[in-house]
């Protein structure tokens, strides 16, 4: 039986998807990428109460601390990041990839 899980990211994330493609590749590409995002994953909204959040909580690093807001609006199990290092203990666990597939 195949597992499925409920995903989001935040619209952070999107437009930084876009930027980095559009870099290495083509804008249609970028566009193509952020169609695919969208049929994947549930975008989290970025409001003015998330940075607001993120700005109080001084993470070390701001752009980590608006995911780490999103995650729990979104009610995230677990945040996935490839610097679980850029957070801080919180109400939900940090992992990178590898330990997320292996405690599937």
């Amino acid at each position: 039986m195949e597992k499925k899980a409920l995903a989001s990211i935040s619209a952070l994330s999107v437009s930084h998807t876009f930027f980095i493609v559009r870099k290495l590749s083509s804008a249609d590409r970028a566009y193509q990428a952020v169609e695919a995002l969208m049929e994947t994953f549930r975008i989290t909204e970025t409001d003015s109460k998330i940075v607001k959040q993120a700005l109080q909580a001084r993470f070390p690093d701001f752009e980590d601390a608006i995911q780490y807001f999103s995650a729990l609006r979104f009610r995230a199990k677990t945040l996935i990041s490839r610097d679980p290092s850029g957070f801080r203990a919180g109400k939900i666990p940090i992992m990178d990839c590898a330990q997320y597939l292996a405690s599937r």
